[in-house]
């Protein structure tokens, strides 16, 4: 499920090198968030004040059903990133923000949960056309033409892998 950015941040605590930051605004939310970058730049982790074996798992890290709409009721659950790359070309990044991600079983072990997980579609828009959707799966992916995609109406589907969120073009 798609989960609230915010009760994420609410559940956590930002770190250095496993040490609790001092001096952070608070209370932390997705209108300071950035204030993090000054503390450690990309050393900065917001670390779960529960772990990902919390017994039992707490309610935020399982996400909000969407309703009918595709809404997680007053939650932040994505964002929208455009990048102009020139020669009428707008890449239209979508992120979508997962509390949890469910990791695999290899030899009847599982590897690779983690608490919070970004997945995007980008669409390359040229002279304000769709022309082709990245789909993320973790660190690689795939590219289609935007004629090639299952649609509704104009708007590509995405299916997100049950428990690893990673983003498909078809189904199953």
């Amino acid at each position: 499920m798609p989960s609230d950015i915010q009760a994420q941040i609410d559940h956590t605590v930002p770190k250095v090198n496993w040490t609790s930051i001092e001096g952070v605004q608070s209370p932390l939310d997705l209108s300071n968030l950035d204030t993090l970058n000054s503390l450690g730049n990309t050393s900065v982790y917001l670390t779960s004040h529960e772990g990902i074996e919390a017994s039992p798992q707490p309610a935020w890290i399982r996400g909000i059903a969407p309703d009918e709409d595709g809404r997680i009721g007053n939650g932040t659950g994505s964002a929208i990133i455009l990048a102009n790359r020139g020669n009428e070309t707008v890449d239209a990044f979508y992120f979508y923000f997962y509390a949890f991600n469910k990791g695999d079983k290899v030899l009847k072990m599982e590897f690779g949960d983690h608490i919070g997980d970004w997945e995007h579609n980008m669409i390359r828009f040229h002279k304000g056309q769709p022309t082709a959707i990245w789909y993320s799966q973790h660190a690689s992916g795939q590219a289609f033409t935007y004629r090639a995609v299952e649609k509704q109406g104009k708007r590509p589907y995405a299916y997100s892998g049950n428990g690893t969120h990673a983003n498909y073009a078809t189904s199953g």
